[in-house]
C-alpha cells in the first residue's frame, strides 16, 4: 500500500518538534511513500538549510519513496477542504 505523508509531518519530524512525527520519518525506510513536488516544496520552505539537507538525506537513503510530479486529484483536495 502507498501511503502519502502531510506536509506537517515532515516538518515536525525532521524539526524534532513532534515526537509522533519523528517516528515516522524514522519508519520511511520501511514504508511505501508518493510525495507530490508540491508537498517537498512546502516542507522546504520551512525548514531551515540544515534540516533541508537532512531531510534529503533521509530521502536519498530510502529509495522506495517517490515524488511524483501529478497534481494531486481533485476529489482528494475537495475532501481535505
Amino acid at each position: 500500500m502507498q501511503i502519502c505523508i502531510d506536509s506537517n509531518q515532515f516538518i515536525f519530524g525532521i524539526g524534532g518538534t513532534d515526537p509522533a512525527s519523528e517516528t515516522i520519518m524514522s519508519l520511511l525506510p520501511v514504508l511505501e511513500v508518493v510525495i507530490p513536488r508540491l508537498i517537498i516544496k512546502e516542507v522546504t520552505r520551512n525548514l531551515t538549510e540544515a534540516q533541508t539537507r537532512a531531510l534529503f538525506t533521509l530521502l536519498n537513503k530510502t529509495p522506495q519513496v517517490k515524488i511524483v510530479d501529478e497534481p494531486v486529484p481533485f476529489e482528494v483536495v475537495l475532501k481535505n477542504i
